[in-house]
């Protein structure tokens, strides 16, 4: 086998590989579309809970708040024996 025939060997077995690559690629880019696809739609399910939560959210704030200047205001009246 002289030279000539060792590098067409060679380069028949690159672009081998090149067209296995390309294969795979092609493979890759569907799966990577339907992922893009299946994770818009999630993304779109989800935006009614985020709403939710920032709504419960909300409500325990003010429930806190409520709670703690209700406790400030006991402890004032007590301070002052307004209360028994």
């Amino acid at each position: 086998m002289d030279v000539n025939d060792r590098i067409l060997d060679k380069l028949d077995r690159l672009q081998e590989n090149m067209n296995d690559m390309d294969k795979t690629l092609v493979r890759n880019t569907d799966s990577l579309e339907h992922h893009i696809k299946r994770t818009d739609l999630l993304e779109e399910s989800i935006k009614p809970l985020k709403k939710h939560v920032l709504m419960a959210e909300a409500v325990l704030k003010v429930m806190g708040l409520t709670a703690a200047i209700s406790s400030f205001v006991a402890v004032i009246f007590k301070a002052f024996m307004l209360l028994p």
